[in-house]
């Protein structure tokens, strides 16, 4: 079992991150990382940069709307 630890529980990318992966291929430590700017997308491997900007594209888009 996966204890999730999102630190910014609140934020949609993060959530959205949390929804879409699995922990084994994102864990939450990565997520939060991320969100403080700790990582960037050059950090991860191509596959999951890819799926990542996906999944930010489609936040600004919803977003947008």
């Amino acid at each position: 079992m996966i204890l999730m630890v999102l630190k910014y529980p609140n934020c949609e990318t993060c959530l959205m991150l949390r929804a879409y992966f699995d922990p084994s291929e994102l864990s939450d430590e990565d997520i939060n990382q991320y969100h403080e700017g700790k990582k960037s997308l050059d950090d991860f491997p191509k596959r999951l940069r890819t799926e990542i900007l996906e999944i930010l594209t489609q936040r600004d888009e919803y977003e947008d709307c």
